[in-house]
């Protein structure tokens, strides 16, 4: 299993080394009902949580795979970038 802490900030240190904004992340929680998606954000008032698949934290799938995820939920925590426009 993945660790969610070093993959948050991971992907917190992409974002940032590229001054790519996103907006306040309330919480980041591993999914294990979610089979069809690995993963999603939701936006709840002014902050954003993210949900992360389960499946996706196993050791089968890759660091990178996840991180690409982690990223691009991580995108989608921002008042314009909620939705699949193609920005």
């Amino acid at each position: 299993m993945k660790n969610l802490k070093l993959l948050i900030q991971d992907a917190k240190d992409v974002l940032d080394d590229l001054n790519i904004e996103y907006g306040p992340i309330a919480s980041v929680t591993i999914n294990s009902r979610a089979k069809s998606r690995w993963g999603r954000c939701t936006r709840v008032g002014d902050v954003y949580r993210i949900e992360i698949s389960s499946e996706l934290m196993g050791d089968n799938v890759e660091w990178e795979s996840a991180m690409n995820t982690m990223i691009h939920e991580m995108l989608h925590a921002h008042k314009d970038r909620m939705c699949h426009t193609g920005e």
